[in-house]
């Protein structure tokens, strides 16, 4: 990211340091730094506070992160000032638009099958998906 790096574990879990403005460092950490790596939590469908899991591979653009898991989901946190989440809401002026601070949540890719990898950059997110034969 710009200012921050997270890392996939072995174990499934993501680790992440440095400035986690906007919330790229996950939930409950807008606008502070740390020096020393974090496990990254999230907020489930049931807002749940969990930490990410089951992943497989990260990237960071500048102010938000993805994570792919096992199961082909692309899961997004951090800033949205263009969409880069992927839920279909762009932040339009200003300010903080509630639950994507912070939050986490599986992209939706309705029928399209699973990501198999994803890539992201300044204020874009990409995934490629597996094609079926």
């Amino acid at each position: 990211g710009a200012d921050f790096t997270l890392a996939a574990l072995e174990d499934g879990a993501v680790m992440g340091w440095g400035a986690s403005w906007e919330g790229s460092l996950g939930a409950g950490l807008a606008e502070t730094t740390t020096n020393r790596p974090i496990r990254i939590r999230a907020y489930d469908s049931d807002t749940r506070l969990v930490e990410v899991r089951n992943t497989i591979l990260v990237a960071a653009g500048d102010l938000h992160s993805l994570a792919l898991t096992a199961d082909g989901h692309v899961m997004s946190w951090g800033g949205n000032w263009y969409g880069e989440l992927g839920f279909g809401v762009v932040r339009t002026t200003g300010g903080v638009l509630p639950g994507l601070r912070s939050s986490a949540g599986a992209v939706p890719f309705e029928d399209e099958g699973p990501a198999t990898k994803i890539a992201a950059g300044g204020n874009r997110s990409f995934a490629i998906r597996a094609i079926p034969e």
